[in-house]
């Protein structure tokens, strides 16, 4: 077992297990890439932690040509499976400095594709020149679902005469995935719409675009903090996407700042009332550096 160990907490791991710890640049190739110090194993053959940009080429040559991104796609604790979906070409791009081109976008929609992620967010169709460069001519993928970003339809219009609604059903995109509000703080104050409305916008939101796409996720914005403050409330607004019949429930910790025990309960209690665990799905932030201990206190 050779590990390249990429945090402090991977190497001390990795050594106190008694495992050989190598720097990324004297291994020639990579057998098995796991992510997280946690996942090792003495019986594995090599363990890489979170992060390491540099032993990129490598993953996906190596993982590629052995066949080892299907070997790795269920969990070996369950064997149940586990879908990645990656927000690199919208929320990479609000950080500072960062300034993707419609190149770059397909550069890394490729390397995405090649490692065999399962959903790829390729932008906000209509919220910018870029996007709606890209998603004129988005690159093509042999492993992944391409997946087009936005929003519930707005109050006052019907999900068939909503222009935001509308760009992003009419790109090459077959899947989509809208953000809609599920704190009642911000229904009541951000948007005046009244609450029991606005549970109806994400009904006819999800319904329609089920209609014109291949699968439909709701993102639901907040859903930490407003399952806090009204646990009724941001409960009602995950089941109306649920039962209008979203693929994916995706619970968003958007502030970055709830704890590992606060998700694992808050997850379990949703899935207690009623959304089966294999329709939820969790966007972590990492504000807290709590970006990977979260999703996987949620499974």
């Amino acid at each position: 077992v050779t590990c390249v160990a990429t945090s402090v907490a991977t190497e001390e791991a990795a050594r106190a297990l008694g495992l050989r710890v190598e720097d990324a640049a004297s291994v020639e190739r990579l057998d098995l890439a796991i992510d997280g110090a946690d996942q090792i194993a003495p019986d594995w053959w090599l363990v890489k932690g979170g992060g390491a940009a540099h032993t990129r080429e490598k993953v996906v040559a190596e993982m590629e040509s052995l066949g080892l991104l299907e070997k790795i796609e269920d969990n070996p604790m369950t064997g149940e499976r586990i879908y990645l979906y990656d927000t690199t070409l919208r929320d990479g791009a609000q950080t500072q400095g960062v300034d993707f081109s419609v190149a770059d976008k397909a550069a890394i929609a490729r390397e995405l594709d090649l490692l065999g992620i399962d959903y790829i967010e390729g932008g906000w169709p209509g919220a910018n020149p870029t996007d709606d460069r890209f998603f004129a001519d988005p690159p093509e993928f042999r492993n992944s679902k391409f997946v087009a970003f936005g929003m519930t339809r707005r109050a006052g219009r019907s999900a068939a005469n909503d222009p935001g609604l509308s760009a992003i059903l009419q790109t090459k995109a077959r899947n989509v995935c809208m953000v809609g509000k599920t704190w009642d703080f911000h229904v009541d104050v951000a948007l005046e719409v009244d609450r029991a409305e606005y549970l109806g916008m994400i009904e006819d939101s999800i319904a329609y675009a089920g209609t014109k796409v291949e699968e439909v996720m709701f993102d639901a914005e907040h859903f930490f903090d407003g399952y806090k403050a009204n646990p009724d409330y941001a409960l009602a607004c995950a089941e109306e996407a649920h039962r209008a019949g979203a693929r994916w429930v995706v619970l968003c910790d958007t502030n970055g700042g709830s704890l590992p025990n606060e998700v694992g309960r808050i997850v379990s209690e949703v899935i207690a009332a009623g959304i089966p665990g294999e329709r939820l799905g969790v966007h972590c932030h990492n504000d807290p550096e709590s970006a990977v201990p979260n999703p996987l206190a949620a499974v």
